[in-house]
């Protein structure tokens, strides 16, 4: 059966009032109205009403309603039916005014965030510190240990000399006691020359 037949069969139950029609309307985006029984969806037969009121079958080709749907027909009937997309809504939505919680929400992150790069900026500050401190300790532990070397060659050095041996100095100020007189003789002696 091809369209014409079945708008044609449509028609004639109409007149003859065997079936109660429930034609639904809408408007394509361009203004024009379009008609269809009962539910829209695939196989729905479309007419399209002309300004004179005469209906007549949907060209081929994709309508858009007025909400956004996206309606496609082939030879009057209904073959595919796109919903407007949400998405768009959202952002038109969100455009116009946005949410105040949601502001406060991308405050924070972005405090956030530049908490974050000053955190890392300062890690590597600290990172480039460290490694010089680390170069530093290298070098002195190589020098400390270049010295400790050099001392330990100085000692054994002086370690290989021949001994010599020192007499004690003599003290020539001072008269030698002769060593036949004790420490208590001689205290007495000095008693007596007191005495005297």
């Amino acid at each position: 059966m091809t369209s014409k037949d079945a708008i044609d069969k449509i028609k004639n139950l109409i007149k003859f009032g065997t079936v109660e029609a429930k034609f639904e309307q809408a408007k394509l985006a361009d203004g024009t109205i379009i008609q269809w029984e009962d539910d829209l969806g695939e196989g729905t037969a479309i007419m399209v009403v002309g300004e004179d009121g005469n209906v007549m079958p949907a060209p081929d080709a994709v309508h858009e309603l007025e909400d956004g749907t996206m309606v496609t027909t082939v030879g009057g009937l209904v073959t595919k039916i796109e919903a407007k997309k949400e998405e768009e809504v959202i952002e038109e939505e969100m455009a116009a005014e946005p949410n105040p919680e949601f502001i406060k929400h991308l405050e924070d992150f972005k405090m956030m965030v530049e908490r974050m790069t000053a955190i890392e900026n300062k890690l590597a500050e600290y990172e480039s510190k460290f490694s010089a401190i680390t170069e530093t300790v290298k070098n002195t532990e190589t020098s400390t240990s270049d010295k400790f070397a050099k001392v330990i060659e100085l000692v054994e050095a002086i370690s290989n000399e021949p001994a010599t041996i020192v007499e004690a100095p003599r003290n020539i100020t001072y008269k030698k006691i002769p060593n036949k007189q004790s420490a208590i003789e001689i205290f007495k002696d000095y008693q007596n020359k007191l005495n005297k």
